[in-house]
């Protein structure tokens, strides 16, 4: 990323440089981003069979995962924007690419809600053959940990703990490019539980507990 201590013109010619490769670039984030949508839907619709009939784990899962959806998307529409019109005021790009910055980097609370809600419902999970493996709430838990120093950009403009510093970007970007993976791979083994614990009843597809 554009280190924060830049000045304003060395980011206003950041942005004036291989600009339609930056938008190129942008378009595929956004298209990414959206992609996360439906993830986060498939992770909740796996937590409900860990709640049952009451499911305040997985809906909270659920909002959240939208909001933290929104706070992607919202940076790089503000990247969009700043690549539109790239010669502007240097000031006014600048502030625009802050912006963007700690709200892409900074705004923490809805993924450490997420990753701990997670966390929390694959632990209560008592069934013999659960639906993730007790270490994947570990892994939750150790992603809010990992995350966390991410929130604290807002005081840095260099070092581990800015937001291109080795902490929040280095280790915070490999922790969720860990857990995606993970998540993934878990929510598709899961997927195959469910349907192999279906079965037909009288034309209709049950649990084959029931």
């Amino acid at each position: 990323p554009p280190a924060p201590g830049w000045s304003a013109q060395h980011v206003a010619h950041f942005f004036q440089t291989d600009t339609n490769a930056k938008r190129a670039g942008l378009l595929i984030a956004m298209l990414g981003t959206g992609l996360l949508a439906p993830f986060y839907a498939v992770i909740s619709n796996q937590m409900r069979r860990i709640e049952g009939v009451s499911k305040p784990w997985t809906y909270s899962q659920l909002v959240a995962g939208a909001c933290t959806v929104l706070e992607i998307i919202l940076p790089l529409m503000l990247w969009e924007g700043i690549c539109y019109r790239p010669f502007r005021d240097p000031m006014m790009t600048q502030t625009l690419n802050d912006i963007s910055w700690i709200t892409f980097i900074g705004t923490t609370t809805t993924v450490l809600v997420q990753n701990l809600i997670i966390g929390i419902c694959v632990i209560q999970d008592k069934r013999p053959d659960p639906v993730f493996p007790r270490w994947y709430a570990y892994l939750n838990f150790w992603a809010v940990v990992g995350v966390f120093p991410a929130g604290l950009i807002m005081f840095f403009k260099s070092g581990p703990l800015a937001w291109d510093g080795a902490i929040v970007w280095g280790v915070g970007v490999a922790i969720f490019f860990i857990w995606i993976c993970v998540s993934a791979w878990l929510v598709i083994a899961a997927a195959k539980q469910e349907q192999a614990e279906l079965t037909i009843k009288d034309g209709v597809t049950v649990l084959a507990a029931a």
